[in-house]
């Protein structure tokens, strides 16, 4: 028995064509698809070398043809590729040749095949391979994965605005069927957190932030997978100034020339005026000029009370002379005073320069309200129209004299 065994694959191996086991038209892919998807398959000839070949392709199952593309092949008339039938070609000789490619659609739930048989692969007249192939695709419903996560905060509400609070609560809702979320909190903005349960909560509190920008990302997982990726963005701004009603505004204010006063009279500018008074120990104090001279657009005008309270502050850049308001109060961290109540002044450049302070009824002389023009009454209107009719009257009758006397002297001239 052993030797019969060897002599037939002495005679197999020897004298079969070689290449007929493996040679023959292969269909790439198969596996698992989804319903609805698209995708392409290849028909490819190879395992020896061939110059023609034949074969039928076939397409049974859910699938749609939505395309078939043949291969650099020459065919036959009326034999290229396409489903449910034979197609005939010729080809330079060669060992591998994409016959066609098929661009298919899965249309709904199951067993799908995409199949070539009738195969013969030949060179120069000799049959080399006849071995068809198959792809076998089972088709599936697609996932159903759950939607976008709706996130609010009651501490951070308006995703366009910015709060002072670095304490932020986040809240969303579960959906239909959602057994946990992946969410995480950085400064990226399209974050997409990995396919990783964070937990199974509804809520999450992140405290003692640093002032900047976050965004909360966050998805819903249920059976099938993840969700798309829901981004939350959170503003923090530094905490701004806030007045105590308990530390009192400066007070005893007062508003003089310095050692070093300056009265440029021909630029209408002077220089060195002090504002004094007593602010909060330690505070620095700050005077709001209205209208703001130009040389302080961008500068605050201020000093800091010494250890008794007292304050100077320095106007020692150029300013225009005339009427002023002034407000002071006094800020330390993120601390205000209240505000003095506003104080009116002149600065008059007569007579070496002064500076005056003014009560309510001195800045109204100050800046006089401009005296209305007296109203005409309809009675008055038609009487100043009606003198100026007769007026022309009287003007038209003086000339018609003056014609009249001169034709008389012209035409009766003795």
């Amino acid at each position: 028995m052993k030797k019969i065994i060897l002599i037939l694959a002495f005679f197999i191996t020897v004298f079969w064509p070689k290449g007929a086991f493996l040679a023959g038209i292969s269909v790439s892919g198969g596996g698992e698809k989804t319903v609805g998807q698209t995708f392409t398959v290849s028909i490819v000839a190879s395992g020896a070398n061939f110059d023609s070949f034949q074969g039928t392709l076939s397409v049974s199952g859910p699938l749609e043809v939505l395309a078939v593309t043949p291969g650099s092949a020459t065919w036959l008339p009326g034999r290229e590729p396409k489903v449910g039938g034979q197609f005939v070609g010729i080809t330079k000789e060669t060992s591998s040749l994409t016959i066609a490619t098929l661009k298919l659609k899965a249309k709904s739930e199951g067993t799908a095949k995409v199949e070539v048989t009738g195969v013969k692969l030949a060179r120069a007249g000799s049959l080399v391979g006849e071995s068809g192939g198959a792809a076998t695709f089972t088709i599936k419903k697609p996932p159903e994965l759950p939607s976008a996560v709706v996130v609010t905060s009651p501490t951070h509400p308006d995703p366009n605005q910015s709060y002072e609070a670095t304490t932020v609560v986040l809240n969303w809702t579960r959906g239909k069927g959602v057994i946990g979320f992946a969410y995480l909190l950085d400064q990226n903005a399209n974050t997409t957190p990995a396919a990783k349960t964070t937990s199974n909560e509804t809520s999450v509190t992140y405290s003692n932030l640093q002032p900047g920008t976050y965004y909360f990302h966050i998805r819903a997982q249920n059976q099938d997978g993840f969700g798309p990726t829901t981004h939350f963005k959170i503003s923090i701004k530094p905490p701004e100034p806030k007045e105590d009603p308990n530390l009192v505004a400066p007070s005893q204010i007062k508003i003089s020339k310095a050692e070093d006063f300056e009265n440029d009279v021909k630029e209408g500018l002077v220089k060195g005026i002090i504002i004094s008074g007593k602010g909060e120990k330690g505070f620095e104090i700050i005077a709001l000029l209205s209208p703001l001279p130009p040389a302080y657009a961008g500068k605050t005008l201020s000093a800091f009370a010494a250890d008794d309270g007292t304050f100077q502050i320095k106007i020692n850049e150029k300013i225009p002379s005339g009427f002023y308001k002034l407000i002071l109060y006094g800020k330390k961290d993120l601390t205000l005073t209240k505000k003095s109540e506003e104080i009116k002044f002149e600065i008059s450049q007569k007579e070496g320069g002064s500076i005056n302070l003014l009560t309510d009824a001195d800045a109204a002389v100050s800046s006089p309200t401009p005296t209305p023009l007296p109203s005409i009454t309809p009675s008055q209107v038609s009487f100043e129209k009606l003198t100026e009719n007769i007026s022309f009257v009287s003007l038209a009758i003086a000339l018609l004299s003056q014609v009249g006397v001169f034709i008389v002297l012209r035409f009766f001239k003795p």
